[in-house]
């Protein structure tokens, strides 16, 4: 019995090592993982390279809500070398968290070498969503390039701040206007003449009923049996008689 009880312990020390073993591995696993994983570095813009913008659609920055807004990138490189624009990119955000993303718009790529010391120039064009809510959203918009032989890239800045959209107010056109009238009474004028002419031809195919007059009484009395009857002879037939 001692025997028994001293292999019983032994067992179940056995199995505690065995555990906190595994969990020592499994522990080492999950260190190792963490310690794998790389974070992407984000792209800098270069020191020799200033951005500037303009919206020459609106200075106010008051966009309509589906329309086209365009935004013009100034890039200048004060440096002694030359960078390759490679593409623009734009999103409108959330202006009360600016990590929220409402709409990601279309990059634009673009393939043009600046030389040193000059401005180039690019027009970058979205279309916020008709159905947004006329308020106040933020925007921000990128450029992306590199030095000239490709190596190292880099990503500036080219508007980062708020735009305010708005409903359509567009002035009603007379002439648009009169013309859809024209174009409704003519529709309305066809439309009753077709109506009137389905109309004449049902009514025309339409049988009249017949009407049931049943037994008629007639006051044609049947004088057959007063024949040769001086009730059958006529006003002059009855005087001569009478001379």
């Amino acid at each position: 019995m001692k025997i028994f009880a001293i292999f019983l312990l032994g067992l179940i020390a056995f199995a505690s090592i065995g555990f906190t073993y595994a969990d020592d591995a499994q522990a080492t696993n999950e260190t190792t993982t963490e310690t794998n994983v790389t974070q992407v570095k984000p792209l800098e813009p270069s020191p020799d390279v200033q951005t500037s913008f303009v919206f020459p659609q609106s200075q106010e920055k008051r966009f309509i809500s589906g329309k086209p807004i365009n935004l013009l990138i100034g890039f200048t490189n004060t440096g002694d070398k030359s960078f390759n624009v490679s593409s623009i990119s734009a999103s409108l955000m959330y202006p009360l968290d600016w990590r929220v993303y409402i709409q990601n718009y279309t990059k634009k790529a673009e393939s043009s070498l600046v030389a040193p010391k000059t401005t180039a120039t690019f027009l970058y064009s979205f279309f916020p969503d008709p159905f947004l809510e006329p308020r106040e959203f933020g925007l921000t918009a990128n450029i992306f390039y590199s030095n000239e032989d490709g190596t190292t890239n880099f990503t500036s800045v080219a508007y980062n701040s708020t735009i305010t959209l708005v409903e359509a107010n567009e002035p009603v056109d007379l002439q648009t206007f009169f013309m859809y009238v024209g174009i409704i009474g003519i529709a309305g004028l066809v439309g009753f003449i077709v109506f009137q002419s389905l109309n004449g031809l049902s009514g025309k195919k339409q049988k009249r009923p017949k009407i049931e007059t049943g037994t008629q009484r007639t006051n044609v009395l049947d004088a057959d049996w007063l024949e040769g009857t001086a009730a059958t002879r006529s006003p002059a037939q009855k005087k001569a008689k009478r001379n």
